[in-house]
């Protein structure tokens, strides 16, 4: 039994207002108002589980697995929240090396709020933005850390829903059959796979490591790894009524270097680092100085 405000709540209970409450909904319970104060999510002893803390503590795609999340921290929450009880009764809280840890975690965590709030201000301020002239100062100055450390490769990957019509695809790409045709075809074919093949050839214009292509099974990295580029696959089947062809369009062996635009979103990401890292730096700097000056 979970204990919510002023009531007792079942399990069902409780999964039915967690669903009400991250709709966006309030469920009232008796003796619960939908007042500004809103009542709690749950209490044990003297210990109070919010609706502001359970908002903050959940970060989900959709509703079933904001569901999932809410349930898991309640049940985390009541097993901590039992045994900080039971440990406030006995009298743990007032040891000194509990309060000397719990200091340490107090200044840890205003300390790392404090920076992130910070950061937060100077990008709204666009002071860590990287404009491309500085992307291609970086690349033309620092051509021995753009290089491939392991084969990338370009690779299309186009399915379909019965052997049949993946054949006929394999036969167009056979007759290098432009982007447009091939999509046309696929979509035709197999309808309820566009959207499967859309974002196919969306990856096939980017190289990528082995390990972020994501094949679907050990045979097709086999394939892979033996294939030179414009090779073409046998048809391979890869689950119920899923089908697979594809096209090696290019291979990147290890010490290529990268073109521009390929390397352009590493280079940004280093360098927006090196400013938040150098950002970080003058914070601690300045912070000590302000203190040390008694400011």
């Amino acid at each position: 039994m979970l204990r919510c405000g002023h009531r007792i709540c079942t399990r069902q209970i409780l999964i039915l207002w967690l669903v009400a409450f991250l709709a966006g909904a309030t469920l009232i319970f008796s003796g619960c108002s939908n007042t500004p104060n809103e009542p709690p999510v749950a209490t044990l002893g003297k210990s109070v589980l919010t609706r502001d803390e359970l908002r903050y503590s959940l970060s989900y795609q959709n509703r079933e697995d904001s569901l999932t999340q809410a349930m898991m921290y309640l049940e985390d929450w009541l097993t901590t929240t039992a045994l900080y009880e039971k440990a406030l009764q006995e009298g743990q809280d007032k040891d000194t090396l509990t309060q000397l840890l719990i200091e340490k975690s107090r200044r840890k965590i205003v300390a790392s709020r404090y920076v992130a709030r910070k950061l937060q201000e100077e990008i709204a301020a666009g002071k860590f933005r990287i404009d491309s002239s500085e992307v291609q100062a970086f690349y033309y100055a620092n051509p021995q850390l753009l290089k491939f450390r392991e084969p990338h490769y370009r690779l299309l990957r186009l399915y379909a829903s019965s052997q049949d019509a993946v054949l006929t695809l394999r036969q167009k790409l056979v007759a290098n059959a432009s982007e447009n045709e091939l999509l046309t075809l696929a979509q035709s074919l197999s309808p309820t796979l566009t959207q499967m093949n859309d974002v196919s050839f969306q990856l096939a214009k980017v190289a990528r490591p082995l390990w972020k292509l994501q094949l679907e099974s050990e045979a097709l990295v086999q394939l892979l790894e033996r294939m030179r580029p414009k090779d073409i696959t046998p048809v391979v089947k890869v689950g119920d009524s899923l089908f697979v062809v594809m096209r090696l369009e290019e291979k990147l062996e290890p010490g290529t270097t990268m073109t521009l635009e390929q390397a352009y979103t590493d280079i940004v990401e280093h360098l927006r680092y090196q400013k938040e890292k150098s950002f970080f730096r003058y914070l601690i700097s300045s912070s000590k100085s302000s203190l040390e000056s008694g400011k």
